[in-house]
Parts: C-alpha cells; sequence; structure tokens
C-alpha cells in the first residue's frame, strides 16, 4: 500500500517500488519507465517496477511529502534498500517511510555543465532522425 502525506494512493501489487529525487531520477526510475526530472525540482517520483496492471504509472509527488509504504502479508521475502547498497528484509505489515532530509544537499557542477547538454549525451538525444 502507498501513503503520500497519510492519504491512501493505492494497494497494488508488483515486483517493486522506486522512490526518487530528481537527482536520481535518471538512473533507477528512468529504467523502470520513470520520467526525467529536472534537477532543479524540489519532488519525487514514486514508480512501480513491473506492476501487475496496465493503469499503473509513475507518479510524482512534492518533495516535502511523507511517503509511506505498509507491505502486504505475503509468502515473499520483500527486501528494502537504498541506492541499491545494502538489503534490509521486511515482513508483512512492516512499514517504510521516505522523507526529505532536513538539511539542503549542494550538487556541485563543474564549470559549463549543462543538465541538457548531459541528456543529449547520455541518452542519445544529440542524434538526428534519418542518420542511422
Amino acid at each position: 500500500s502507498l501513503y503520500v502525506d497519510g492519504d491512501l494512493v493505492y494497494e497494488q501489487r508488483s515486483d517493486g517500488l522506486i522512490v526518487s529525487t530528481p537527482t536520481g531520477s535518471t538512473a533507477y526510475s528512468l529504467s523502470a519507465g520513470g520520467p526525467i526530472m529536472h534537477p532543479g525540482l524540489d519532488a519525487m517520483v514514486v514508480v512501480p517496477m513491473f506492476p501487475h496492471t496496465l493503469t499503473s504509472r509513475p507518479l510524482v509527488v512534492r518533495g516535502d511529502s511523507d511517503i509511506k509504504v505498509v507491505i502486504a502479508n505475503t509468502a515473499e521475502t520483500p527486501k528494502f534498500s537504498c541506492d541499491s547498497q545494502v538489503d534490509h528484509a521486511l515482513k508483512g505489515g512492516d512499514e517504510v517511510h521516505i522523507a526529505k532530509h532536513p538539511h539542503r544537499l549542494n550538487l556541485l557542477y563543474p564549470l559549463g555543465h549543462s543538465f541538457f547538454e548531459s541528456c543529449r549525451s547520455k541518452l542519445d538525444w544529440a542524434s538526428r532522425l534519418g542518420n542511422g
């Protein structure tokens, strides 16, 4: 079950759920069908991984939202990880709470860095139609 700011969003079956900030949105979230989010946005995106329905779509919420995921009772052993670093086993009834850290993170970029140039380069947006 997914809750945002205490409101039930949905209950669904899926292979997982990715919650990402704009900084991480072009990695895990994008590969699961999530949007590309400009790093200047104060937002989070929730992307279901292989949902068992055709109506499930990525959801973008305010950056200061309180996100809660409640694990259903299941024979499976769901896992929780941050940036694929450490897995923590979960069980039915467990809750995962996700919220913005109260301190702002300042990211440093090289002089002349362009988010859109990075997208063109990494996502091959620079190729022209018909150039094979």
